[in-house]
């Protein structure tokens, strides 16, 4: 699985290698295949203590487990119920443990994991 980088006004974080991206939703694993992608850093910190979570829909990437923004989680519903037979667009944000937000956009096919 090889994604490549996208030409973007904004500085993105860059990974010459390959990587490992899934989506992981109530114990439900998925590869994102077939596409491209591009990170991007956001510069707002999320407030965790505004908001409740729903620790079922999780990015896995690069090794690390990040949480799925919580006004983004439909559109990961979305994702899922029609990324498994065509190609999908997507953008959406994750936010790591110091609670720093990253937006991932691009373009790929999901894959349940076997």
């Amino acid at each position: 699985m090889m994604f490549t980088k996208t030409k973007t006004s904004q500085p993105a974080l860059s990974h010459d290698v390959p990587r490992t991206l899934l989506l992981i939703a109530h114990a439900h694993v998925f590869t994102f295949i077939e596409g491209w992608n591009e990170l991007r850093d956001e510069k707002e910190i999320f407030p965790f203590a505004e908001h409740a979570f729903n620790f079922d829909y999780l990015l896995h990437l690069s090794g690390i487990n990040y949480l799925i923004h919580p006004e983004d989680v439909a559109q990961i519903i979305q994702m899922i119920q029609q990324g498994v037979s065509e190609l999908v667009e997507f953008k959406f944000r994750f936010i790591n443990r110091a609670g720093e937000i990253k937006t991932l956009l691009g373009l790929a096919r999901l894959v349940p994991k076997v």
